[in-house]
């Protein structure tokens, strides 16, 4: 009969195992190849969660250990630069009310940290302190409201100023050969801005975004003649709004 482990046994992972050496590399990646023996409840914990994430274990643990050394980097910086505990924390709270502004204002908070310049800091030291004493850190410690306004207005502005210097974006697929990063970018700027201005129409919250608002409604308005139908829906649908 086969002999069971106890959960005190080690059991050996093969990273990228390769029988010539050790320190031998992978003909396909050329990294190091190297055995791990592990623990055998570490094994199963590696082996689920490669399972639910539909990837290899070797994968799920070569992740893992790049995130341990990443967060050990992490920390070190932290206490190296003398950074109390307190400021980490209000950073902490600070991405949260980033998230929470981008939401309001109309985008998807992945990446919410591309808006950090238009949103700004606009920390509450009276509400900070409050919260603090209650032990609260996320009471009302940034006005969320005031920093969406502020990435709408300044994605918005951002965009006008492009246009007024450099025209309107050019479409997808239409722009000259080494200009598409810089193309790109413009016009992913601009689609936001589209987004977030049709959305303030919607709100009946343009007013505060106008003149600006013009250049951008305007753009969109001559661009749309030139889209296939569902090339560019932000675009597409400010176009089709009414601007008061």
């Amino acid at each position: 009969m086969p002999r069971h482990r106890n959960a005190d046994e080690s059991s050996q992972l093969i990273i990228r195992q390769n029988k010539r050496s050790k320190k031998a590399e992978n003909s396909e990646t050329g990294e190091p190849n190297f055995k791990l023996r592990l623990k055998e409840p570490i094994r199963d914990a590696l082996e689920r969660s490669a399972n639910r994430r539909g990837i290899s274990m070797n994968s799920e643990a070569s992740e893992r250990l790049e995130s341990a050394f990443f967060t050990e980097e992490v920390i070190n910086f932290f206490f190296r630069s003398g950074t109390s505990i307190e400021e980490v924390l209000i950073l902490r709270r600070y991405l949260v009310a980033l998230k929470q502004s981008v939401e309001l204002a109309g985008d998807i908070p992945e990446r919410c940290w591309v808006y950090a310049p238009f949103a700004g800091f606009p920390l509450n030291l009276d509400a900070l302190g409050e919260g603090w004493q209650q032990g609260n850190l996320d009471a009302a410690a940034f006005d969320i409201p005031g920093m969406a306004l502020r990435i709408r207005s300044g994605v918005i502005c951002a965009a006008a100023d492009d246009i007024e210097r450099n025209g309107p974006p050019i479409l997808a697929g239409r722009s000259q050969e080494g200009e598409e990063r810089k193309q790109a970018l413009r016009l992913w700027q601009f689609k936001k801005a589209c987004r977030f201005l049709n959305l303030a129409i919607e709100q009946d919250a343009a007013t505060e975004l106008l003149p600006r608002g013009t250049v951008i409604y305007l753009a969109a308005k001559e661009l749309a003649c030139d889209l296939g139908r569902g090339e560019a829906p932000e675009i597409e649908a400010l176009a089709a709004m009414k601007l008061t």
